[in-house]
């Protein structure tokens, strides 16, 4: 469907800085953060035609309420109200319902006001009752948030060319100090302020095989307000910022039942390819963009992202570590407000444009056609991403940034044929699955492609000994099984059925000679070389030592 009008975002709104704790509760936040976009817009209450809404948390009020409460606050009238809840992907799904009122509504003067947000605290019990809420969640999807991150990066680390020493040790302490100092310019950010303790990092406890406390997102509290418009606003700071396009990927987490980590290349694959065929550009236009704001919850999900769009493994650290990826430092610095999570790194990409309401300080990657490799006619480009639904619903936006008199890109070429030659829905898969049929797997044995461990009081018949869950490719689909040693990538495996969303796996045979192919599933990811992974290294300790 051909988009009938340009959408540009008019302003944003984050009254309250990211917390664990919020100041008040996520009603009131909102009832703010939509006054406030109203009034630095200079937008009339009468010009909102559609209000939408996406909220998460414990302890939020139901979004239909929400959404009445601010329209009678403000005396706002639409004749819609969108409401979105409990998905990490909760903001870029209200975002996404937006762009396509305004994109696809009237040609008259229309403004959507866009509200996203989360009170997660106080939200969880404490003590046996959150460990027994955890266990119910084992036993209902087989994997929690963390251990679906653990098992993901599990499969990164191994086809990585470093070993999982190294990424704990020295490079994943790198990226979290360059995001510490990059988000430093962000003054809404969670851990704004704080400065980087390497010694406090290396030694956080453990939580799943490769991710400390300190390595995982923590999540936020808080609230993102932004109007988009079919008419192009004043310029801000001679800019004028416009959202090209909203993509979405799905694969329904019901059938996967959170063995998320080998469907969301996919997810990624549907999501680029509907970004680019509504927007009507190439798939390379998203490779050469100024900058990326990357939903970041776990390290493996921006990687991913870097690799499926063509970076190789050190293109994708150093975009990381240079800060090409997530000039503020991502969600590791924000906080992962989920509820907030998409319309957050829009809004981010709006302010590195514009420097908006001095929520930010200016950065090295303020968009310039210069830096993008594009001539002067050319508008700059930011590529935002979120991801929710356990890695299996996600959501690209592709921004676009004009200088003032500078005139509109509608120019159509997106080519179906051309993108299938640079991120190929078949080649995905087809040299995969053709090896999968030489061996003959059937629907009780397959082969090993990742695993985790469960904290071990998780599940009420592993008490007596450590439980590790691997994701096992067979004949027929991928299961989760249990076993009672580590196994290693590439092994195969026979198992019995249980009464849990888990298989018990009976015996296995090592692989033998060189590293499964089987490994690469989704995406053709090339380890570095020895003499780049050593590069790579010293560069990550010289980081460390400033």
């Amino acid at each position: 469907m051909q988009i009938i009008n340009d959408v540009f975002i008019k302003g944003c709104s984050i009254p309250y800085k990211l917390a664990a704790t919020p100041e008040v509760d996520l009603q009131t936040m909102f009832i703010r953060a939509a006054r406030e976009v109203l009034q630095t817009t200079g937008t009339d209450p009468s010009h909102i035609r559609t209000v939408c809404i996406g909220t998460m948390g414990g302890f939020t009020n139901p979004p239909s309420e929400i959404g009445a409460t601010v329209c009678d606050e403000l005396g706002l009238e639409p004749y819609r109200v969108s409401q979105e809840k409990d998905t990490s992907s909760t903001g870029a799904s209200a975002l996404f319902n937006a762009f396509q009122e305004v994109a696809y509504g009237p040609t008259e003067e229309n403004c959507v006001l866009v509200l996203a947000g989360e009170q997660m605290y106080p939200a969880f019990p404490a003590g046996f009752q959150r460990t027994e809420k955890t266990r119910q969640i084992h036993r209902r999807y087989g994997l929690t948030m963390p251990l679906i991150g653990d098992m993901l990066e599990n499969r990164l680390i191994y086809m990585s060319g470093f070993s999982r020493e190294e990424w704990k040790n020295t490079i994943f302490p790198a990226m979290r100090k360059r995001k510490m100092e990059r988000g430093q310019k962000f003054r809404q950010g969670h851990f704004s302020g704080k400065t980087f303790d390497l010694e406090k990092f290396r030694n956080s406890p453990m939580i799943t095989p490769n991710y400390a406390r300190d390595t995982m997102v923590p999540q936020s509290s808080g609230v993102v307000a932004m109007i988009l418009t079919n008419r192009r606003p004043e310029p801000v700071r001679g800019k004028v910022v416009r959202i090209r396009s909203v993509g979405q990927g799905f694969t329904s987490p019901l059938v996967t039942r959170r063995k998320g980590p080998l469907f969301f290349p996919e997810a990624v694959y549907r999501a680029i390819r509907q970004l680019c065929q509504r927007a009507g550009i190439s798939v390379q236009a998203l490779q050469k963009t100024t900058c990326r704001f990357d939903h970041d919850a776990f390290k493996a999900i921006e990687r991913i992202m870097g690799f499926i769009l063509g970076g190789s493994e050190e293109q994708v650290v150093r975009d990381i570590l240079d800060g090409r990826n997530n000039p503020y430092g991502g969600l590791e610095i924000s906080g992962h407000a989920i509820g907030a999570s998409g319309l957050l790194q829009v809004a981010q990409a709006f302010i590195l444009a514009t420097e908006w309401q001095n929520y930010a300080e200016p950065t090295d990657f303020l968009p310039g056609s210069e830096s993008a490799g594009e001539t002067e006619s050319k508008p700059s480009a930011i590529l935002c991403s979120s991801v929710g639904a356990a890695l299996t619903n996600l959501f690209f936006s592709f921004i676009e940034v004009y200088d003032e008199g500078q005139e509109i890109d509608h120019a159509y070429t997106f080519d179906p044929e051309e993108f299938d030659r640079v991120i190929p829905r078949e080649g995905i898969f087809s040299e995969y699955e053709s090896r999968l049929q030489n061996l003959h797997l059937g629907s009780h044995d397959g082969i090993v492609i990742s695993y985790t461990i469960p904290n071990r009081n998780l599940l009420e018949f592993s008490a007596e000994f450590d439980v590790w869950v691997n994701l096992v490719q067979t004949g027929s689909g991928k299961v989760l099984a249990l076993s009672r040693k580590e196994l290693e990538i590439g092994d195969r495996v026979a198992f019995e059925d249980s009464g849990f969303p888990f298989r018990i796996i009976k015996r296995h045979a090592r692989r033998h000679g060189r590293r499964d192919p089987l490994s690469l599933d989704a995406f053709d990811l090339k380890p570095c070389s020895k003499s780049v992974a050593r590069k790579i290294i010293r560069e990550c300790e010289k980081i460390l030592k400033q």
